[in-house]
């Protein structure tokens, strides 16, 4: 897990426009949705919102 923090890290430094692996952006309370969609395979990434 830590490897890919690292990674993503280093991606956001060099100012990398990362919008388009996410795919989707849920309220926090939406979270097990998030994680059947990450599980499904045909997500990027899953962002929950806590505003």
């Amino acid at each position: 897990m830590f490897d890919t923090w690292y990674k993503m890290g280093s991606v956001l430094q060099r100012s990398l426009n990362i919008s388009t692996v996410i795919t989707y952006r849920l309220p926090f309370d939406q979270f097990q949705e998030g994680f059947d969609l990450m599980n499904s395979g045909f997500s990027g990434k899953v962002i929950l919102n806590w505003n």
